[in-house]
């Protein structure tokens, strides 16, 4: 299981790069990029620390072409503008996919790995549902707004899957 979390990972990361949305709908869902919830509460590194670092837990969305849906609930750090997943922290990767609607898109999605077993909660989870639409600049997911995490450190989510 460990292996196939790994090599989706690494899938999902290889088109961040090279994909340029088409038409219509992609283009709203900037696929490829990665989508962070705005509510992540960043906690500033004390004053003593010296360093110009905040955390957040986090929730990770990536739209991918062919209608393929990525989700990550993470741990991040942020140093400056650069943000990157940190490695240690829990994390849970859900995949599945997404199809254009009238109002935007639908999602249907399970959990594939969490690093902390939850109990009673077998793996692959229970496919799970949701309707995706872009507002200005934001999309809302689960009714809940993520904004394109343009300072997005792609190896971290690399080096994360390699400790999966």
């Amino acid at each position: 299981m460990r292996q196939i979390c790994v090599l989706f990972l690494a899938f999902c990361l290889t088109g961040f790069a090279c994909i340029r949305p088409n038409a219509g709908l992609e283009n709203s869902l900037d696929l490829g990029q990665v989508w962070v919830h705005k509510d992540s509460e960043w906690r500033e590194a004390p004053r003593e620390a010296q360093v110009n670092e905040a955390t957040a837990w986090a929730k990770l969305v990536i739209f991918r072409p062919r209608g393929e849906f990525v989700m990550l609930r993470c741990s991040l750090i942020k140093q400056g503008n650069v943000v990157r997943i940190s490695q240690g922290d829990p994390i849970a990767l859900y995949r599945g996919h997404w199809k254009e609607a009238d109002f935007g898109a639908e999602v249907e999605y399970r959990a594939v790995f969490r690093t902390i077993a939850i109990a009673d909660q077998a793996l692959p989870g229970r496919p799970e549902g949701a309707k995706v639409k872009r507002v200005g600049q934001d999309l809302v997911f689960q009714e809940q707004k993520f904004s394109h995490l343009k300072e997005f450190d792609s190896a971290s989510l690399i080096s994360v899957s390699e400790g999966l």
